[in-house]
């Protein structure tokens, strides 16, 4: 017989309600606690390993495999983390942390930044030892935001027993969650914030913007093996996977951390710590789950983990969209955030500029642009409108100095062109490799000698004919068979790379015939001097009048080993740069 009664039931309820008071109080103390006056900078960037004989992508346990390259690079990255089976999952350094996705992808977690030269130099020498490690294995890295080279069922998970959980409940949901686990990769940069109301504003704005973020970094132009269906696949991943993507409270006037807490609570867990296996399969939301157990600070990590939206909150704002990047790209992506939300005067003219922006809107916009591209009408204005905006918004937000690293994103964001649309361009041989011979290629290059030491930091893209002559001969070597997007390093003997030193490469101009930026350049740096066709050339200044300017155009780099660090970014025709 049952001998519950009416006030056990309400006693019952307010029990509850007090935990779910408390499990909120305990959330928005951790959101708080993120709350700094500072303006750093984090990024994350997956990357896809390739076993280059084969073609195929690497697994953890294969040969060679991801779990042997990470044991090879904890030489230099030494903090090591392992999994219940003592498998090895991760390696650190510094800011640095290596750590491995469902399916083998490689993830490099680096931050926070004081400066946009800070995180480069971080972020190119992660590569160049990536890449160095990768390349005694026999492995290859690329960076897409979808693995072009097999469909997600054909990629094992790691052995890490959360994913196993995490698999089988995104395969319910649909082929696509499998696909978010198993073949995406993505770039996310993480910002601070300075209050609560700071926090919210540019959680809202990045909402907003989300939809433009993935057209501008869309790299993805193959999806399971075929040519995609159509453009930001990765949209359409997350859109079938979280259909509510948008965090629901963006719209509030008044949204609060008590409002994200709320949300928080009421998403599915997924999984839910066990005390005999770590994890175990759950289909109650962190509310539920925690109904009687105080959310500790792991719990309450572990929680934002696992919500799969466009934007989250933790003790900073994870700004998700953008596809996996080449790191030139990555690094004028992270100048884009950082010039468009740590400018006030530029944020709040973004959130102006969007005041009338509903989610409904927001779904539109990632609908149109996903069907339509740059072509796409999205808040009023073509896409295209938008984001020359966002571009001149962001140079307006960015120091000087860090306008250098804006310039590769800047490119395709003037070129009205995606990364995976130039890739589905590209001319490729019968074999399947690119041919870029006698194509006008776009690259933005690194030299530096073998001690370390840049003696040439090319951000600026810059455009020259893949034909004998027109560059020193190891340019036209490495990128005459480079894809869109890779990134190749080359190392060449002294002499190679340049001719010998010669008077006729001092040159002078007239002050009145060089633009602003140029004459206030001080004695010793480094200039880009442009030609009537727009090609460029790095000079330094080497002396400065009242009348003139004399620049050296030889090089520093003369009769010295040289490595090169090439990033092609574009080839098109010869004939289309005449028309």
């Amino acid at each position: 017989m049952d001998t519950t009664t009416s006030s056990d039931i309400a006693e019952s309820k307010t029990q509850a309600s007090g935990q779910h008071d408390k499990q909120l109080a305990a959330i928005v103390d951790y959101l708080r606690a993120g709350i700094h006056n500072t303006k750093q900078l984090g990024i994350e960037l997956e990357h896809i390993l390739i076993n280059t004989a084969e073609n195929r992508p690497l697994t953890y346990g294969g040969d060679p495999g991801v779990a042997t390259l990470l044991h090879d690079m904890s030489e230099e990255f030494p903090q090591k983390s392992f999994d219940a089976g003592n498998d090895l999952l991760g390696v650190g350094e510094g800011k640095t942390l290596v750590t491995i996705e469902p399916a083998s992808q490689l993830e490099i977690s680096a931050g926070p930044f004081d400066t946009l030269q800070e995180m480069a130099e971080t972020l190119e020498q992660f590569e160049q030892r990536l890449d160095r490690y990768a390349g005694a294995r026999g492995a290859r890295v690329e960076l897409a935001g979808y693995n072009p080279y097999a469909s997600s069922a054909d990629l094992p998970l790691i052995p890490k027993r959360r994913y196993a959980f995490m698999d089988a409940y995104f395969e319910k949901i649909g082929p696509y969650g499998r696909a978010m686990m198993r073949g995406s990769a993505a770039t996310q940069v993480s910002i601070d914030y300075h209050s609560e109301e700071d926090c919210l504003r540019k959680t809202r704005l990045a909402c907003i913007l989300t939809p433009l973020l993935s057209l501008i970094t869309d790299n993805s132009p193959i999806f399971e093996g075929k040519l995609r269906p159509h453009a930001l696949m990765r949209t359409k991943i997350w859109n079938e996977c979280d259909p509510d993507g948008i965090l629901p409270f963006i719209d509030k006037a008044d949204a609060s951390f008590a409002d994200y807490a709320e949300y928080l609570l009421s998403v599915p867990a997924i999984l839910a710590p066990c005390t005999t296996d770590e994890w175990c399969a759950s289909d109650k939301s962190f509310g539920e789950l925690y109904a009687q157990t105080q959310m500790t600070t792991a719990d309450i990590e572990h929680a934002l983990s696992m919500l799969f939206t466009d934007v989250r909150i933790k003790h900073y704002v994870e700004i998700r969209p953008a596809d996996a990047l080449p790191v030139p790209v990555a690094l004028g992506y992270a100048a884009l955030i950082k010039g468009l939300f740590y400018s006030e005067e530029v944020l709040e003219r973004l959130l102006d500029d969007f005041s009338s922006i509903r989610i409904p809107d927001i779904l539109a916009a990632k609908e149109a642009l996903m069907q339509e591209g740059y072509e796409a009408c999205v808040y009023g204005k073509p896409a295209h409108t938008w984001v020359r905006t966002l571009l001149s918004y962001a140079r307006e937000g960015l120091d000087r100095d860090e306008l250098a690293y804006l310039a590769p994103l800047a490119d395709l964001m003037r070129s009205g062109e995606t990364l995976a649309e130039r890739k589905l361009k590209q001319r490729i041989t019968d074999e399947g490799e690119p041919d870029n011979r006698d194509m006008m290629l776009t690259v933005s290059y690194k030299g530096y000698f073998d001690d370390g030491a840049v003696f040439i930091d090319q951000r600026e893209p810059i455009d020259f004919p893949c034909c004998e002559g027109w560059m020193p001969p190891v340019f036209i070597d490495t990128t005459a068979h480079m894809g869109i997007g890779e990134t190749r390093r080359v190392h060449v003997s002294a002499n190679e790379a340049y001719e010998e030193h010669t008077e006729e490469r001092i040159i002078r101009i007239e002050r009145s015939k060089l633009p602003d930026g140029i004459i206030s350049t001080p004695i010793g740096e480094m200039v880009n001097l442009e030609d009537p066709t727009g090609q460029t050339y790095p000079a330094k200044v080497v002396e400065i009048t009242p009348d003139e300017i004399i620049f050296d155009m030889n090089h520093d780099a003369i009769c010295k080993a040289l490595n090169f660090e090439i990033t092609l970014l574009r080839a098109i025709d010869l004939a289309d740069t005449l028309r």
